[in-house]
């Protein structure tokens, strides 16, 4: 769901003078928001999003599964390469990224369970960031499990025997890497996660995490590779202590990528379900407050928050006081107008006449 820009009128509801009136001022076509400027962007329709989408992830799932059980020699679980290991954790995240899409697109249209505006249950829309929360963690103790195994490798070789034959093609991690960043670019597979994490465009290579993860990765495995490859003619001896070190250090390596990866995008998905306000927003919701207090008749702003509820999906709640001689329906479409230009999304405002203090 998208930010609307066109002029709606308040929701008709029979209603007392201090009883929270949802305005609404989105729809589900048309414009975005960046969540790291504030901005409006513009978006496909959704119907043509989702089928365009049920199409693209279908064809990446088939991808990716097949990348993910048949790198090396064996599948990839199986694989003697700790390497190659690790790095199908980063495709089971991009699976995973995919579900999450699946999961997003179902609660946009209804289908899991039809959405009712006029009852106080955001939860069931942030259902989306609660998957995309999880994944993030499932991918930092993935690689935190990765870093451990091969630590344990390099520190108590003796506990942990480990086949010194690992060695596979350099097409792998190439094919790899180059399937993977074509699918996050074309098929935009992490883009809900993107906006929240950075301010640059979604294609650029060198600001996307995503899109960095899957080079980092690759160029690891391949300096892996590159090392058991000059040590492929030494005496047994030497091969049989430095290809299990080899690929030891690029599972490490790669474990750290994966942390390096999973860290901001938990960070981002805990300030949503912790309903923070969005730091680039932050100013735009406390000038709209000081206009709205400015305004004539409008004793003070009581309360006002902020927050993304899910990854289209933005509401707030204010409070208005105003002066008794002050019409509220007045004050209240003036409000609207405030909230529409600087930070619109679903508000739900409630206006009620001010206690005057007499000091």
């Amino acid at each position: 769901m998208g930010i609307r820009t066109a002029d709606l009128a308040a929701t008709a509801i029979t209603t007392t003078m201090d009883t929270p009136i949802l305005i609404r001022t989105t729809t589900t076509t048309e414009t975005d928001m960046d969540m790291t400027t504030g901005t409006l962007i513009a978006t496909a329709p959704a119907a043509a999003a989702l089928t365009a989408t049920a199409t693209h992830t279908t064809a990446m799932t088939i991808i990716i599964i097949t990348i993910t059980t048949t790198m090396g020699r064996h599948p990839t679980m199986f694989s003697p390469s700790m390497s190659l290991q690790s790095y199908s954790l980063l495709f089971l995240f991009d699976l995973l990224a995919i579900v999450n899409e699946f999961v997003s697109h179902a609660l946009s249209r209804g289908l899991i369970a039809p959405r009712d505006p006029s009852q106080y249950s955001f939860g069931l829309q942030r259902l989306e960031v609660v998957f995309a929360f999880a994944n993030s963690l499932s991918l930092f103790f993935s690689g935190m499990y990765a870093l451990k195994e091969a630590l344990e490798v390099m520190l108590e070789e003796e506990d942990h025997k480990h086949d010194p034959t690992g060695s596979y093609n350099a097409v792998i991690p190439i094919a790899a890497a180059v399937i993977g960043t074509l699918a996050i670019i074309r098929l935009s597979i992490h883009k809900p996660y993107y906006k929240f994490m950075s301010r640059s465009r979604f294609s650029e290579w060198t600001t996307n995490p995503f899109i960095q993860a899957h080079g980092l990765v690759a160029t690891i495995l391949l300096l892996v590779h590159w090392t058991q490859s000059i040590y492929a003619a030494s005496p047994a001896r030497t091969q049989t202590h430095v290809a299990p070190a080899a690929d030891a250090l690029g599972a490490c390596a790669i474990g750290l990528v994966l942390m390096w990866l999973a860290t901001p995008l938990a960070i981002a998905m805990g300030q949503i379900l912790l309903q923070v306000t969005p730091a680039p927003l932050v100013s735009a919701l406390q000038r709209a407050c000081g206009e709205i207090a400015s305004m004539e008749g409008v004793m003070q702003v009581a309360k006002a928050q902020y927050w993304s509820n899910a990854f289209n999906e933005q509401v707030g709640v204010i409070h208005v006081q105003h002066r008794s001689g002050a019409d509220p329906s007045v004050v209240r479409e003036h409000v609207r107008e405030r909230l529409m230009a600087r930070v619109p999304g679903d508000w739900w405002i409630q206006v009620e006449v001010g206690q005057s203090r007499i000091i």
